[in-house]
This record gives C-alpha cells, sequence and structure tokens, in this order.
C-alpha cells in the first residue's frame, strides 16, 4: 500500500480546530500512562501529529517520531510540533529494529489496523525490544466488537487490512512477547460538562445492552465496547 498520499486523502486529519479537542483525549486518556515529562517517548505513525502536539503543549521534549508518509512528516515539522531533527521518514519496522533499550514509552495511535497479520507480531515485537526497563507500549486501535461504529471505522479507511476486538488485541501483544497488557476502554468525553453528562450516560446504557447481548451469544469475554481500544503492555 503506497501510503505517499495519505494525509491529503485524509484532508479531515489535518484541520487545524482538532489539535486542541484531540489535546484533550490524549490528555484524559494518556497522561497518566507517559509518567513525567523528561521521559523518552517516541510517536510511531505519527500522521498529522495530533499526539506530537499534545506532547510539546504538556512540555515533553524528549519525544521522537516516525512515518513512512512524507506528507505527514513535513506537515508535523510545518505546524511545529517536532523539530525536523527529532522525526524520521521511513518504514517503523526498520526505524524500531535500530533500536534496543531506548524509549520509556512508545505509542501507536492507529497503525497496526493498516498492516498485515505477520506485520503486526513484527512491529510489536520490536517495540518491546526498543523499550527501556519499566517502559510501556501504549496502543490504540479501532474497535470491531463496537455493534455501532465497529465495521464503519474497519471499513472506513482503505488502508485499513484488519480489526481489532479486546480479546485479539490482547493476543496478538502475547504474540509479541509482552505479558503485562492491561486493555483500556477509551474515554472521548472531553467536551463541556453538560455533553459529557449525557453522553457518559448514554454510553453507559448502550454498553449494559451491548454486554448482555454479547453474554447471550455465549461472548462472555467482550467487555469493551467503545469505539476505539486503548492497551497498555509494559516490559
Amino acid at each position: 500500500m503506497n501510503y505517499e498520499r495519505y494525509l491529503s486523502s485524509h484532508p479531515s486529519l489535518a484541520q487545524v480546530d482538532n489539535l486542541e479537542r484531540m489535546a484533550a483525549y490524549y490528555r484524559k486518556n494518556y497522561r497518566d500512562l507517559l509518567g513525567g515529562t523528561q521521559r523518552k517517548i517516541l510517536d510511531v505513525a505519527c500522521g498529522a501529529g495530533h499526539f506530537l502536539y499534545f506532547l510539546k503543549k504538556e512540555g515533553y521534549r524528549e519525544v521522537r517520531a516516525v512515518d513512512l508518509c512524507g506528507e505527514c512528516v513535513e506537515y508535523c515539522i510545518a505546524g511545529g510540533f517536532i523539530d525536523a531533527d527529532r522525526i524520521t521518514r521511513g518504514d517503523a519496522l526498520d526505524f524500531l529494529r535500530e533500536k534496543k533499550d531506548v524509549y520509556d514509552a512508545v505509542v501507536m495511535n492507529d497503525l497496526i489496523e493498516h498492516l498485515e497479520k505477520d506485520r503486526v507480531v513484527a512491529i510489536l515485537a520490536a517495540a518491546r525490544e526498543c523499550l527501556s526497563p519499566g517502559g510501556c507500549l501504549i496502543i490504540k486501535v479501532v474497535n470491531a466488537a463496537n455493534p455501532i461504529t465497529g465495521s464503519s471505522s474497519r471499513y472506513g479507511d482503505f488502508t485499513h487490512t484488519l480489526g481489532f476486538t479486546q480479546e485479539s488485541l490482547v493476543q496478538v501483544l502475547r504474540l509479541a512477547g509482552f505479558e503485562r497488557i492491561e486493555p483500556r476502554a477509551q474515554d472521548i468525553w472531553v467536551f463541556n460538562p453538560l455533553v459529557n453528562m449525557v453522553g457518559r450516560t448514554l454510553q453507559g446504557s448502550l454498553n449494559l445492552l451491548f454486554r448482555g447481548l454479547f453474554l447471550l451469544y455465549g461472548r462472555k469475554t467482550t467487555t469493551i465496547f467503545t469505539k476505539d481500544i486503548i492497551a497498555v503492555a509494559r516490559v
């Protein structure tokens, strides 16, 4: 798959008004996982730079990034999200295999659903090797178990090749050598208090309904129904 024009074929990704909303989302879901601002962080497949913007806004300075798409790399540099000498245009697997015991946190947002199965295991295993002792991999994928958004999330991007549930995400992380794995439901409610309250109430009711239906059909292990799943894998 050619990703050279990925950003221009997804113009909504580069909307400036997304930056603050996504920063609030990452602060809600990732800040407690990343630790102090002195930690060394790698953003794999940084895309339009939303996570890089968040890191810079929070005061993280030991940040590196890699992306296969030249458009994305240039956009992140032009936007001031990261310095040019701290971002690499290239294959993420090749980049990771050159590192060992380097980073305190490796972050992969919306990456592995674009890869072939064998390559998913390889890139996760390479990420494990480049983590320093006590480090963690933070990974976010679309949730195929969500009865409402699962199908559209899987097929809404032509470059997607896979879908994940919490079970298959934990499974592939184990295949990559991780043992301490924590799948998490995401929290998207980072708007005004009224919207957050209404949204959480409706989402809670739907989650109970989905859980009941899954149990009815014998799927006892599926408990996360948010649009995306976040997993933390530690070494």
